[in-house]
C-alpha cells in the first residue's frame, strides 16, 4: 500500500497523508480516529527518514528545525486532545473538506490556473 501512496503522491504532487487516508477509507473499515492516527504515524516515519537523509547531507537549517519543532509539538498535542473529544460526524466533515480543497487545488494545477495567478 505504501508503494501505491508513494506513486500517487509523486504523480499528483499532493501530501502522502491525504492519499493514505483515502486508501484506508476505501479498503479498510477503520474508526476515523484510528485512521487519522495511522496516517499520521506513517507520515511521521516518512518525515523522519527524509529528515535523516537531508541531515546527513548537511541540508538542514538546525535553528529553523528547532523553532518548527517547538511550535509543532505542543500544537500536535493540543489538536490530538481536541480530536479525541470531537464527534465522528464533525471529523468526517473536516476530512471531506480537506479532500475537496486538495481536489480543487490539483484541478487548478492541471489547468495551469495557479501558475497564472502567481505570475501576475
Amino acid at each position: 500500500m505504501s508503494m501505491i501512496v508513494g506513486i500517487l503522491t509523486g504523480i499528483l504532487g499532493v501530501g502522502g497523508g491525504i492519499i493514505f487516508i483515502a486508501i484506508i477509507m476505501i479498503f479498510f473499515s477503520i474508526n476515523i480516529k484510528k485512521m487519522i492516527g495511522t496516517a499520521t504515524l506513517a507520515m511521521f516515519m516518512s518525515a523522519v527518514s527524509g529528515a535523516g537523509a537531508y541531515l546527513s547531507s548537511g541540508r538542514v537549517d538546525i535553528v529553523a528545525a528547532l523553532i518548527i519543532g517547538m511550535i509543532t509539538l505542543p500544537l500536535g498535542y493540543y489538536f490530538a486532545k481536541l480530536a479525541q473529544n470531537m464527534r465522528h460526524s464533525i471529523m468526517y466533515i473536516i476530512l471531506g473538506s480537506a479532500f475537496m480543497v486538495t481536489a480543487i487545488s490539483e484541478m487548478l494545477k492541471i489547468f495551469g490556473i495557479v501558475n497564472c495567478l502567481i505570475k501576475h
